[in-house]
């Protein structure tokens, strides 16, 4: 099913959860300084936690660009980004 959700963070925070049960992409642009990352809640789960990355390590970028998501929870799970921001405002898009 296609999708596009988009919207931008200009301060510190993260956006709001957005159900997802298959396989997207996040784009980020705009001119802003600080550093990004995915965030993940399984739906039998209250907590937020970081997408790994595939060798393990938390994800965390400090610049544009698109990646794949492949979900590999399997089923409707909430996403976030989350954004530390030193300057600007950072435009970010959802979409399959």
């Amino acid at each position: 099913m296609a999708f596009n959700i988009s919207g931008s963070l200009a301060a510190t925070g993260s956006t709001e959860g957005h159900a997802i049960a298959e396989p997207f992409y996040i784009e980020v642009s705009g001119t802003w300084v600080g550093t990004w990352a995915l965030e993940a809640r399984a739906s039998s789960s209250s907590a937020w936690v970081n997408c790994l990355n595939p060798d393990g390590t938390n994800n965390a970028f400090a610049g544009n660009g698109r990646v794949a998501v492949p979900n590999v929870y399997g089923d409707l799970s909430l996403f976030r980004i989350t954004f530390t921001r030193t300057s600007g405002t950072l435009e970010w898009r959802l979409f399959r």
